[in-house]
């Protein structure tokens, strides 16, 4: 996990010390249903994105997520990433807030979360600009998802190519 965090394992990554909030995919501890979790470094706040609300009640979110909420504080404070703000101050550190933003609209079903957790973080990055339908056609989104990562292929294959250099990985 620390190689992850200092962009040492992906080397598409940059270390959690040079941003201000880091998006995670999040499964809790029972496995039932992945959650997008967005963690601001100096509100020290874990934002989660549940959408399965109605079903994945609130009570069972943060139990599920209880280990995160544990470690998250105790590694950004190993790695000195809490010390960069300005308004630092170690004791409200010490542990990591939880909210729960159920304002977004929510699955129907119990399968398509994946698909939840990417349409939150691209209206989280464009601030909201794009609107997410409250019904819309999660097989068309897979596809869209997909075709998007086809289209922006070509600048990350060729760095994983240059990172590796040869060690056998193969982006098609």
């Amino acid at each position: 996990m620390i190689k992850v965090v200092t962009g040492r394992l992906i080397s598409l990554s940059t270390s959690w010390a040079d941003v201000d909030y880091v998006f995670i995919p999040l499964l809790p501890t029972n496995k039932a249903h992945w959650m997008l979790g967005l963690v601001e470094f100096r509100s020290h706040t874990l934002m989660l994105f549940n959408s399965a609300g109605k079903t994945y009640r609130d009570w069972n979110v943060l139990e599920g997520i209880e280990p995160y909420v544990k470690v998250l504080p105790a590694l950004t404070k190993a790695l000195g990433i809490s010390k960069k703000d300005p308004d630092y101050n170690e004791s409200e550190c010490k542990q990591m807030k939880v909210t729960i933003d159920s304002t977004l609209p929510q699955q129907t079903n119990g399968h398509d979360c994946g698909v939840f957790v990417i349409l939150y973080a691209l209206y989280i990055l464009r601030d909201g600009r794009c609107a997410i339908p409250h019904k819309f056609d999660a097989a068309k989104c897979r596809i869209d998802i997909a075709s998007l990562l086809y289209k922006h292929r070509e600048p990350y294959v060729k760095k994983a190519r240059q990172a590796f250099k040869g060690e056998g990985i193969v982006i098609e």
